[in-house]
C-alpha cells in the first residue's frame, strides 16, 4: 500500500477498499493539480486576458482592445491582493497558503504589485475570516486616513451584498441590468471551467467584525482562474468505470464550473447538471438517497452536506470512500466506510479521523489502493482455498485408509512436517501474488459475501478428492508392487508433498488456467517450493533423517509413479476452475 502512496491506519480498511463501490472525492488538489492560474478578469465594464502559467510572475494583463490593462483593473488587483493570506516567493515560484489566494498574489505581481510592499503600506487592521457558509472573506485596512473593508468570495453571494458598482473610478448604483450582466460574465467564466472569485469594497467609519458589516458593498470585478485536471485522474476515473465504481466529485465551486470540470474528467456526460448544497438542504433523506444514485457532481457543498451525502450513499447499500483535508471534513471522513485524508495539504484533524492517508494527494493513488485492496482480498481467498484443500485432502487420506483397513499411510511426524513446512510456506507465498490481469474490470464484491462461498466450497471439494486419490494411489502402487509398507508410506509422503506444491501453482488464480500463466512468475512461491523440495528429498535420501521421518530411499520406478500421481491435485485444481466457471 505504501508503494501505492497510501498509508493504511486500520488493517481492516484494506478489505473495505477492495469492496468500495462509490468514491466521493474533493476536486481541488485531488482530481486537479491544485496549481491555480488566473486567466481572465472582469472589472465591471471590460474583459481582460492574463498570460502566463502556474506561479510564474511572468505574464501580462491584456484588454479586449489589445492594450495592456493593468491600470484598468487596479481596484480588482488591490482588493484580491490585500484581502489575502497567501505568501508568495517569486524566486522559487512557490506559494505558502491557499492556492486560490496564491494565484491572486501572482496576478498582482504580474502588474508590478508586490504583496509584502502593499502589506506594509496598507497594514491589515482586522479581518472577518472565510467560512463555508458565507463563502466570503473580509479585511480592514488603513488607506489615506480612511478605513476600507475589502471583500472577496463567491460572486453570487457577494452580489447579494452589493448596492453599487465602480466603473472607471466612478461609483454607480447596481441596477438589475448591471446585476444580470455581471452574473452573465460569471456564467461564461464558469462554463469555461474557471473558478470565479468576486471582489468588492466598502469605506467604513469604524471596524465591525460582525457578518452584518458585509453589506452595502461596492462591486469592483471578477477574476477567473483555472486549476487543470490531473491527466492521471482522468485515466483513473476510466478505470473506476470499468471496475463498477462510481466517482462523485464534491466541490465548493459554482455548479457550472463543477459541471465543466466533471465533463473534462469524464465523471459526467454533456447533459449532466450538478446539484448545489442549497438543493441538498431542501431534500429529505429519501430524496437525497435517490439523488446520489444518478448525480455525480455536487457544488457549493458545506461540511454538513458532505456528511449527508455519505450517509445517503451508505443507505443505498453502497460502500463509500470519502476524501477530505480540512478540519471540517473530519465528520464526513468518520461517517464514510473508509475515510481518505490528504497527506500534503491535510490537517492533523483530518488525518486522525481518516482510515487511509494519501502521501501525494492524488486521486489516482486512491484507485491504485483500491486495486491493491482487491488483490489482497483475492490473495486471502487463494490462501484459504489452498490450505483448506490441502488439509481436507490429508484428512480424507487418513479417513479412507482407516475405513479401508489399511495401516498407517502417513506417520504423525510426516503429517506434522507437511503442515508446518509444505502447507505454510507456499501459503505465505500465495499471499504475495501479484494482481491478476483484469482485477479492476470486475464489479466490486458484495461485502456480505463470505470468503468461503459456494464456488470455493465446490473447488475445495474437487481439489481435496484429487489430492486424496493421487496420494492413496501412490501408496497402493508401492504397497502391492513392492509389498513393503515403509516404501509405500514413503511414496505416499512424497506424492502428497509434491502434489501440494504443484497444487500451489494452480492456486495462483481462481479463474485463469495455470497453463495460461507465467508458471514461475511468483518468485516467493518458487523459493518456498525449492525449500520444501529440499526438505522432502533430504527426509528421503539423507540416511540420518530416515529414522526420524519414517522414510526410506525410493527406487527409480517408484519415484516416477509417485511423481506422475503428484500431478493429479494440480489437475484437480484446473478441473475445479472449469466446473465453478471462475
Amino acid at each position: 500500500m505504501v508503494k501505492c502512496n497510501a498509508i493504511i491506519k486500520r488493517l481492516s480498511a484494506v478489505e473495505t477498499l477492495g469492496s468500495t463501490t462509490v468514491i466521493c472525492s474533493d476536486k481541488t488538489g485531488t482530481l486537479t493539480q491544485n496549481k491555480m492560474t488566473i486567466q481572465r478578469i472582469f472589472n465591471g465594464k471590460e474583459l481582460f486576458d492574463v498570460t502566463g502559467t502556474g506561479y510564474s510572475p511572468v505574464g501580462e494583463i491584456i484588454g479586449t482592445s489589445g492594450g495592456k490593462g493593468a491600470q484598468a483593473v487596479n481596484k480588482v488587483l488591490a482588493c484580491t491582493l490585500l484581502c489575502n493570506d497567501a505568501i508568495y516567493d517569486p524566486g522559487n515560484r512557490s506559494i505558502v497558503g491557499d492556492p486560490t489566494e496564491g494565484a491572486m498574489v501572482v496576478l498582482a505581481h504580474k502588474a508590478g504589485m508586490v504583496k509584502t510592499d502593499w502589506d506594509k503600506k496598507y497594514p491589515r487592521l482586522q479581518e472577518i475570516p472565510f467560512d463555508s457558509h458565507r463563502k466570503l472573506m473580509s479585511t480592514f485596512h488603513g488607506i489615506d486616513g480612511k478605513i476600507v473593508m475589502y471583500v472577496k468570495g463567491a460572486p453570487d453571494e457577494l452580489l447579494k451584498r452589493c448596492v453599487s458598482v465602480e466603473i472607471d473610478g466612478s461609483v454607480q448604483p447596481l441596477d438589475d441590468a448591471k446585476h444580470q450582466e455581471i452574473l452573465g460574465v460569471n456564467h461564461k467564466f464558469a462554463e469555461s471551467a474557471l473558478r470565479v472569485i468576486g471582489a468588492a469594497y466598502r469605506n467604513v467609519d469604524a471596524i465591525d467584525t460582525s457578518f452584518e458589516a458585509e453589506n452595502d458593498l461596492t462591486f469592483v470585478g471578477l477574476v477567473g482562474m483555472i486549476d487543470p485536471p490531473r491527466e492521471e485522474a482522468k485515466a483513473a476515473i476510466d478505470v473506476c468505470k470499468k471496475a463498477g465504481i462510481q466517482v462523485k466529485m464534491i466541490t465548493g465551486d459554482h455548479k457550472i464550473t463543477a459541471t465543466a470540470i466533471g465533463r473534462q474528467l469524464g465523471i459526467v456526460g454533456d447533459d449532466a447538471v450538478a446539484i448545489e448544497g442549497r438543493e441538498i438542504s431542501e431534500m429529505t433523506d429519501e430524496q437525497l438517497q435517490a439523488c446520489v444514485k444518478t448525480t455525480n457532481v455536487f457544488a457549493r457543498v458545506s461540511p454538513e452536506h458532505k456528511v449527508r451525502l455519505v450517509d445517503a450513499v451508505k443507505a443505498n447499500g453502497d460502500i463509500a470512500a470519502m476524501t477530505g483535508d480540512g478540519v471540517n471534513d473530519a465528520p464526513s471522513l468518520k461517517h464514510a466506510d473508509i475515510g481518505v485524508a490528504m497527506g500534503i495539504t491535510g490537517t492533523d484533524v483530518s488525518k486522525e479521523a481518516a482510515d487511509m492517508i494519501l502521501t501525494d494527494d492524488n486521486f489516482a493513488s486512491i484507485v491504485s489502493a483500491v486495486s491493491e485492496g482487491r488483490t489482497i482480498y483475492s490473495n486471502i481467498r487463494k490462501v484459504v482455498g489452498f490450505l483448506l484443500s490441502c488439509n481436507i485432502g490429508e484428512i480424507l487420506v487418513i479417513l479412507i485408509a482407516m475405513l479401508s483397513g489399511l495401516k498407517e499411510v502417513l506417520l504423525p511426524i510426516q503429517l506434522l512436517s507437511i503442515n508446518l513446512i509444505t502447507d505454510a510456506f507456499p501459503a505465505f507465498a500465495l499471499g504475495m501474488e501479484k494482481a491478476e490481469q483484469g482485477v479492476m474490470e470486475k464489479k466490486p464484491r458484495d461485502p456480505s459475501e463470505p470468503i468461503v462461498d459456494k464456488k470455493m466450497g465446490i473447488a475445495v471439494s474437487i481439489q481435496s478428492i484429487a489430492l486424496a486419490l493421487g496420494t492413496l494411489g501412490s501408496y497402493l502402487y508401492a504397497l502391492y508392487v513392492h509389498g513393503d509398507e515403509e516404501t509405500a508410506r514413503t511414496a505416499c509422503f512424497f506424492t502428497i508433498v509434491l502434489g501440494e506444491l504443484l497444487r500451489a501453482y494452480s492456486a495462483r488464480s481462481e479463474k485463469l488456467s495455470v497453463f495460461k500463466m507465467r508458471f514461475f512468475e511468483n518468485g516467493y512461491l518458487n523459493k518456498c517450493v525449492l525449500a520444501s523440495m529440499a526438505f522432502l528429498f533430504a527426509s528421503i535420501y539423507v540416511p540420518a533423517l530416515n529414522p526420524i521421518f519414517g522414510t526410506m530411499p525410493l527406487l527409480f520406478d517408484e519415484m516416477i509413479v509417485a511423481l506422475l500421481l503428484a500431478f493429479i491435485p494440480m489437475l484437480g485444481g484446473e478441473l475445479a476452475k472449469r466446473v465453478t466457471g471462475k
